[in-house]
């Protein structure tokens, strides 16, 4: 088992990447482990796997060093901005101090993919060569996930059971 982090500023991705590479069936990458526990110990005690992971934003990142570590660079005002838009209630007074846990955890990246190219089947490949090299996601079922640019774990539905439907002509709608 390999295990990896991935890790972004808030509303940078990293829910979307890890939604994407849980549709390969030997990867299993949660999206802010820490709801789980320590996240060191969340990823080293999943099992079934060939590669566990995590994609966390900077507000939750611990210290924990996995084999892999890769960063999702999103510009800081454009991450605030967006966070702000999402989030009504979101309070920056601790942004500096997020953007500067980021900064520090960063600097131990394997891999640094920049926001505006992560949305492509370039930047999912190099993340993938990295976190789990054996595995192969199917290029329409990646191709759809990437027209769609959005995260579909939050909802009570299975990923790829929904771009299978999409790449078959039939509407997420009719999908409940």
């Amino acid at each position: 088992m390999q295990t990896f982090q991935i890790g972004g500023l808030p509303r940078s991705g990293t829910a979307w990447i890890a939604s994407v590479l849980n549709t390969i069936p030997n990867v299993y990458c949660y999206h802010e482990a820490c709801v789980y526990g320590k996240p060191k110990d969340v990823l080293e005690t999943t099992k079934g796997f060939d590669y566990i992971g995590d994609a966390s934003s900077a507000v939750i990142l611990d210290d924990y060093k996995a084999p892999v570590r890769i960063v999702i660079e999103r510009d800081q005002f454009h991450a605030l901005n967006a966070t702000k838009a999402a989030f009504k209630s979101f309070e920056h007074k601790n942004w500096l101090e997020i953007v500067c846990r980021f900064a520090a955890w960063k600097m131990n990246a394997d891999l640094v993919i920049p926001f505006g190219d992560l949305f492509t089947g370039e930047a999912v490949m190099d993340i993938m060569e990295m976190c789990c090299p054996s595995s192969r996601i199917d290029q329409g079922k990646l191709n759809q996930l990437i027209k769609m640019r959005v995260q579909l774990s939050d909802f009570n539905y299975n990923i790829t059971d929904i771009v299978d439907n999409l790449s078959d002509g039939k509407r997420a709608s009719q999908i409940a």
